[in-house]
């Protein structure tokens, strides 16, 4: 049965969405809050934070000549089909409607087109030597932070499809979507390392303290559950949206800022272990002194009980303040947290870890204990 209930609340990791989630960045009584709200209503919430392109001429060419202007053209038409895609600005949209040769003309005589277009226009597009540009690609109100990171991949995917004139052109993505997708990815590169190490580390330090195979593959198992049912009420709470209304949001966030699993599975790990090795510790000495497995179990049970429960409630009580905060990211490792060391120290240190421990019998202790007079 306690399998059977981490099983379910696990089940929602399969359909986990990390990236940066679509809503409630900033509470709504803030000045942010209200300042982006109130841009939104204008229909004009894209502004804020455009994803910008920095596109550089190849050597021996200006961002103003034909040939580049060809390519920003049709990099920017390619922009605009996008329904995600509210508004473009760079050199070749700086007059709706003017063609190729008309852009050519005009930037022929830098000086005169800084009197035809708009004051500093020329200054926030165009590098002093002329061989770097910038295109503001201003997305849509309808489209969120999250989908804006799909948008960054359409952008860098459009790098690679040779575009007529974009030839020799480097394009740099860059704004804070696409730092946002840089920092996840690099993140996420690293996460596997990081899960490896920890759980190379607690194995080891486990083996050694306990003199046993079977203790630490448990304790990886048990903490691995711990954290994957975390995971999953998470997603089931802020991505999907179910009860999110008991902590202040109006709806799902569609996705999970990295950041949080990182760095809940970094805690939750090494706060599950603390309870492991508390428990463990009870059960090896009763072991140690009467040689009966299940007895093991049952004093170090009924030996920690009181105080994992103790420990933990006032854990879940300093966690759980923080998810009603109004701060998003603070509202995600609160949750997390208080959430995890509810199900570590009721469903896996109560009930899974003492039926692992009764029905490996003697084989918990092994190599350190003989398992072939079992008692």
């Amino acid at each position: 049965l306690g399998g059977l209930a981490i099983a379910l609340l696990t089940a929602p990791v399969f359909w986990i969405r990390i990236g940066l989630p679509s809503r409630h960045w900033w509470p709504s009584d803030t000045d942010a809050g209200k300042g982006v709200e109130t841009l939104t209503a204008m229909g004009v919430a894209g502004v804020i934070q455009p994803v910008r392109l920095v596109i550089e001429a190849p050597e021996g060419h200006t961002a103003v000549g034909a040939t580049v202007l060809r390519g920003l053209m049709t990099l920017s038409d390619s922009l605009r089909a996008d329904p995600r895609v509210q508004d473009v600005r760079s050199l070749v949209d700086a007059k709706r409607g003017t063609s190729l040769l008309g852009y050519s003309v005009l930037y022929s005589d830098l000086d005169a087109a800084r009197k035809d277009l708009p004051p500093d226009f020329l200054d926030a597009y165009l590098s002093k030597d002329h061989r770097l540009t910038l295109m503001d690609v201003i997305l849509s109100d309808t489209t969120s932070l999250t989908t804006a990171m799909d948008v960054v991949r359409k952008i860098r995917q459009l790098r690679t499809e040779n575009l007529r004139g974009t030839k020799g052109l480097r394009i740099g993505v860059t704004g804070y979507a696409a730092a946002s997708l840089d920092f996840q990815k690099d993140l996420l590169q690293r996460f596997p390392l990081l899960v490896g190490l920890i759980l190379a580390a607690t194995g080891v330090m486990l083996a050694l303290a306990f003199r046993s195979v079977l203790v630490p593959v448990k304790a990886i198992i048990m903490n691995t559950l711990s954290v994957s049912a975390t995971f999953g009420l998470i997603v089931l709470v802020f991505q999907r949206g179910i009860g999110s209304q008991l902590f202040g949001l109006d709806g799902p966030t569609s996705a999970i800022f990295v950041v949080v699993p990182v760095l809940v599975f970094a805690v939750v790990f090494g706060l599950s272990m603390d309870y492991e090795v508390f428990l463990l510790s009870r059960m090896k000495e009763a072991f140690d002194r009467t040689g009966r497995n299940d007895e093991a179990v049952l004093e170090g049970l009924s030996a920690t009980a009181s105080v994992i429960t103790s420990a933990a409630l006032i854990m879940i009580l300093v966690f759980g303040i923080f998810a009603f905060a109004r701060v998003l990211v603070m509202q995600f490792l609160g949750f997390g947290l208080a959430v995890a060391v509810l199900l570590d120290a009721t469903v896996i240190r109560m009930v899974l870890v003492p039926a692992f421990m009764h029905l490996a019998g003697r084989w918990n202790w092994w190599p350190g204990t003989a398992v072939s007079s079992d008692r």
